[in-house]
């Protein structure tokens, strides 16, 4: 059995499994691997995929969706776009709204942020809405949240091809995150 063949392990645990007969050892030795198994899948999973419609979009970066006539608000993963009262924060809501509002998407993720949002990626037709916001120049990649060098990558053409938000005048383009520190 694997736990008998670890030197420590055997020694620590001989007397508790010398009192247990075979079939005991065997059930238990199933029960460890299963829940090991399971625990592995449930906190290795990055995402959680579910369809979903979009029935509100809160910024460029949150939506609501009707899941199982449930409302669930998704932050969209990796991503960052200006704030409503920051220079393009309507025009990046406006883009987003005009890509998803109404449709049917798929949304990939689990965690949650600190207000509650799930942290999502957005499909539509199988089209990473969140990549195409920042290859739009809608947004920003999220540096500290970035997990995936193709949002760096879909960033820096954008701002080289001057989409979007980085058609503004340069002291208009503040990243969102720099001007929440400055305006509280």
């Amino acid at each position: 059995m694997w736990f008998w063949k670890s030197p420590v392990r055997s020694r620590s645990l001989a007397p508790v499994f010398s009192l247990l007969s075979i079939s005991n050892k065997l059930a238990l030795e199933i029960m460890i691997k299963s829940t090991i198994i399971i625990l592995t899948l449930i906190y290795s999973l990055d995402s959680l995929a579910f369809s979903a419609k979009v029935i509100s979009i809160l910024d460029g970066d949150s939506i609501i969706v009707s899941h199982e006539n449930i409302e669930k608000t998704i932050r969209l993963r990796q991503i960052d776009t200006p704030e409503h009262k920051q220079p393009y924060g309507n025009k990046a809501k406006k883009a987003l709204s005009d890509m998803i509002f109404g449709e049917y998407v798929e949304v990939k993720g689990r965690k949650k942020d600190s207000y509650n949002r799930i942290l999502g990626t957005i499909f539509l037709n199988n089209e990473n809405i969140n990549l195409k916001m920042i290859r739009k120049g809608h947004a920003w990649a999220y540096r500290r949240y970035v997990t995936d060098k193709k949002y760096i990558q879909a960033e820096k053409l954008a701002k080289k091809d001057k989409l979007g938000l980085w058609e503004l005048p340069k002291e208009q383009i503040i990243p969102p995150w720099k001007w929440r520190r400055a305006n509280p």
